[in-house]
Protein backbone atom coordinates (compact mmCIF):
# COMPACT_ATOMS: atom_id res chain seq x y z
CA UNK A 1 0.00 0.00 0.00
CA UNK A 2 2.43 2.54 0.50
CA UNK A 3 4.00 2.27 -2.65
CA UNK A 4 0.45 3.93 -3.58
CA UNK A 5 0.55 6.87 -1.66
CA UNK A 6 2.69 9.19 -3.99
CA UNK A 7 1.30 12.47 -2.18
CA UNK A 8 1.59 14.79 1.04
CA UNK A 9 -0.43 16.15 3.05
CA UNK A 10 -0.88 17.80 6.59
CA UNK A 11 -4.28 17.05 8.86
CA UNK A 12 -5.31 19.61 11.18
CA UNK A 13 -7.69 19.07 14.31
CA UNK A 14 -10.50 21.26 15.23
CA UNK A 15 -10.34 22.88 18.55
CA UNK A 16 -12.86 25.47 19.92
CA UNK A 17 -13.33 27.63 22.72
CA UNK A 18 -16.23 29.80 23.65
CA UNK A 19 -16.42 34.41 22.69
CA UNK A 20 -17.90 36.53 25.17
CA UNK A 21 -21.07 35.54 23.95
CA UNK A 22 -20.83 32.14 24.34
CA UNK A 23 -21.12 31.23 20.61
CA UNK A 24 -18.45 29.05 19.31
CA UNK A 25 -15.28 29.98 17.66
CA UNK A 26 -13.14 27.06 16.02
CA UNK A 27 -9.80 27.07 14.53
CA UNK A 28 -7.46 24.55 12.98
CA UNK A 29 -4.04 23.47 14.20
CA UNK A 30 -1.19 21.26 12.93
CA UNK A 31 -1.71 17.80 14.45
CA UNK A 32 0.66 15.49 11.98
CA UNK A 33 2.33 17.08 8.63
CA UNK A 34 4.28 15.29 6.24
CA UNK A 35 1.42 12.30 5.84
CA UNK A 36 2.45 9.62 3.53
CA UNK A 37 -1.69 10.19 1.23
CA UNK A 38 -3.05 9.76 -1.97
CA UNK A 39 -5.88 12.14 -3.25
CA UNK A 40 -8.40 11.41 -5.79
CA UNK A 41 -10.40 13.85 -7.03
CA UNK A 42 -13.21 12.27 -9.88
CA UNK A 43 -13.66 15.38 -11.82
CA UNK A 44 -17.56 15.13 -11.34
CA UNK A 45 -18.50 12.04 -12.32
CA UNK A 46 -21.60 10.92 -10.57
CA UNK A 47 -22.22 7.39 -7.73
CA UNK A 48 -25.60 6.14 -7.00
CA UNK A 49 -26.60 5.96 -3.11
CA UNK A 50 -28.03 2.84 -1.49
CA UNK A 51 -31.23 5.48 -1.36
CA UNK A 52 -31.30 5.33 -5.50
CA UNK A 53 -30.03 9.28 -5.48
CA UNK A 54 -27.63 10.09 -7.65
CA UNK A 55 -24.78 12.07 -6.48
CA UNK A 56 -21.48 13.78 -7.85
CA UNK A 57 -19.04 12.08 -6.14
CA UNK A 58 -16.79 13.42 -3.61
CA UNK A 59 -13.05 13.87 -3.99
CA UNK A 60 -11.05 11.42 -1.90
CA UNK A 61 -8.03 10.90 0.13
CA UNK A 62 -6.19 7.44 1.04
CA UNK A 63 -3.89 6.93 4.28
CA UNK A 64 -2.21 4.60 5.64
CA UNK A 65 -4.52 1.95 8.09
CA UNK A 66 -3.26 3.43 11.37
CA UNK A 67 -3.30 7.17 10.52
CA UNK A 68 -5.08 8.85 13.38
CA UNK A 69 -7.86 11.11 11.32
CA UNK A 70 -11.57 11.75 12.03
CA UNK A 71 -14.42 13.74 10.62
CA UNK A 72 -14.36 17.45 10.80
CA UNK A 73 -10.16 17.46 10.66
CA UNK A 74 -8.97 19.26 7.44
CA UNK A 75 -6.56 17.95 5.03
CA UNK A 76 -4.06 20.76 3.24
CA UNK A 77 -2.37 19.02 -0.05
CA UNK A 78 1.51 19.84 0.44
CA UNK A 79 3.25 18.11 -2.43
CA UNK A 80 1.00 16.47 -5.32
CA UNK A 81 -2.25 18.36 -4.81
CA UNK A 82 -3.13 21.71 -3.17
CA UNK A 83 -5.96 23.27 -1.93
CA UNK A 84 -7.46 22.74 1.68
CA UNK A 85 -10.42 20.39 2.04
CA UNK A 86 -12.99 19.21 5.45
CA UNK A 87 -13.30 15.61 5.84
CA UNK A 88 -16.50 14.60 5.77
CA UNK A 89 -16.54 11.02 6.68
CA UNK A 90 -14.01 8.58 7.45
CA UNK A 91 -13.88 5.01 5.89
CA UNK A 92 -11.83 2.25 7.43
CA UNK A 93 -11.48 -0.81 4.72
CA UNK A 94 -10.84 -3.66 5.58
CA UNK A 95 -8.72 -7.42 4.22
CA UNK A 96 -8.34 -10.37 5.60
CA UNK A 97 -5.61 -9.83 7.95
CA UNK A 98 -7.78 -5.83 9.44
CA UNK A 99 -7.24 -2.89 8.62
CA UNK A 100 -5.80 -2.48 5.50
CA UNK A 101 -5.64 1.62 4.65
CA UNK A 102 -8.07 4.27 5.34
CA UNK A 103 -10.18 6.49 2.73
CA UNK A 104 -11.81 9.63 3.47
CA UNK A 105 -15.07 11.64 1.80
CA UNK A 106 -13.93 15.41 1.93
CA UNK A 107 -15.58 18.65 0.65
CA UNK A 108 -13.23 21.82 -0.59
CA UNK A 109 -13.15 24.41 2.11
CA UNK A 110 -13.63 27.84 0.19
Amino acid sequence: MDNLLCHRCKIQTRTGAANDFGEQIYSYADTYTSVLCRFSSPKGSKIRLDSGEFVTDAPKIFLKADQDVSENCRIVGVVGFTHTYRVMKVNRRYDGNGIHHTDCDLEKVI
